[in-house]
C-alpha cells in the first residue's frame, strides 16, 4: 500500500510521537490551520456564529487535546491510508461536533 503522507507531514508526526524537542508545537504549528477550518465548518452547520472567539478557542483546544490524550494514542494509530490533515480533519470534526451537542 503505497503511504497517504508527505514528507513533511511524515517528519513532523514523527518528530511528535518520539518526543522531539518542539514536536508537539510544530505539529499543532503545521495542523493549526485546517483544525479551525473544520471547527468553524462544525459551528455553522450548527448555527453558531463562527465570530464566537471563546467558543472556538475551546473547541480547537479540546481537537487538540484529544490527539494528545492517552500519549497520542489517535496519532499512533495513524495508518497512512488518507492523509494526516484528512485523518486530523476527520478527528477534529468528531470532537467539536460531540462538544457542540453536549
Amino acid at each position: 500500500m503505497q503511504s497517504s503522507m508527505n514528507t513533511e507531514s511524515e517528519k513532523i508526526l514523527t518528530e511528535c510521537l518520539s518526543g522531539q524537542s518542539f514536536g508537539w508545537e510544530n505539529f499543532v504549528d503545521h495542523c493549526l490551520p485546517q483544525v479551525t477550518k473544520v471547527v468553524e465548518s462544525c459551528m455553522l452547520e450548527s448555527g453558531i456564529d463562527i465570530a464566537d472567539m471563546n467558543l472556538k478557542q475551546r473547541l480547537v483546544t479540546a481537537v487538540f487535546r484529544q490527539l494528545r490524550q492517552n500519549d497520542f494514542q489517535l496519532l499512533r494509530e495513524f495508518d497512512n491510508t488518507a492523509t494526516l490533515t484528512t485523518y486530523v480533519s476527520i478527528i477534529g470534526q468528531r470532537v467539536a461536533n460531540q462538544s457542540l451537542t453536549n
